[in-house]
């Protein structure tokens, strides 16, 4: 399929952290449109997180190179569900995007039948951004200094440690429930919908442990 320069223009702009994709069907270049056209990214990251603060980067640059104003619209309902909805509901146009982790493309489309994120029928994927690592935190009234005495006290003591990641089918989940199939721990996941919540309640010691992207 003939790549236009708009699209070559994104792809260059695109080299910093998680996936962006647009609905399918190539758009129109950007100079061609009316300038009142509002060019948006949806991400699936929560306000104040690493790839938020990442995609909040690539707009400014963006809105520098297209020479209009990028904006972002914060939506992690659902583990990426709303946000991937928002943007295969748009026009395909182009002036829509979505900034999403490798979860809204992977583990989605295996748990929701429906899932509108089916790359090559719903969106067309545009650049892969990067990759963030991932950290886990553990409240200093647990009383543990290491994976291994984690493990065992949760061995002792089943059910009654909690932690804390994103919505399920997110990858923060997902690590959690890895870890617990590969060392036999026994700890209950507990949803939050964004980094601050899960790090104030490991720190108030509601959560013992938290699973995030540094």
């Amino acid at each position: 399929m003939h790549t236009n320069e708009h699209e070559r223009r994104r792809r260059r702009s695109g080299n910093y952290v998680w996936s962006l994709a647009k609905r399918t069907r190539r758009p129109k270049p950007l100079r061609q449109e009316p300038a009142t056209l509002l060019a948006r990214i949806i991400t699936t990251a929560g306000t104040g997180t690493s790839p938020d603060v990442v995609v909040r980067i690539i707009t400014e640059q963006l809105s520098r190179e297209w020479g209009q104003q990028v904006t972002v619209e914060n939506n992690s309902t659902g583990a990426g569900i709303v946000a991937a909805q928002q943007v295969t509901g748009a026009p395909p146009d182009g002036y829509t995007l979505l900034l999403a982790s490798a979860s809204a493309f992977t583990v989605l489309p295996i748990r929701h039948e429906r899932a509108p994120t089916v790359v090559g029928t719903h969106l067309e994927p545009i650049a892969f951004l990067g990759e963030l690592p991932m950290a886990y935190a553990v409240s200093a009234k647990l009383g543990v200094k290491s994976i291994k005495e984690l493990i065992d006290l949760s061995k002792r003591e089943p059910d009654k440690i909690f932690y804390a990641a994103n919505a399920t089918g997110t990858l923060p989940h997902m690590a959690g429930e890895y870890f617990k199939s590969r060392t036999g721990a026994s700890l209950t996941f507990v949803p939050f919908r964004g980094t601050a919540d899960a790090l104030a309640g490991v720190l108030s010691g509601q959560i013992m442990r938290s699973w995030r992207t540094m």
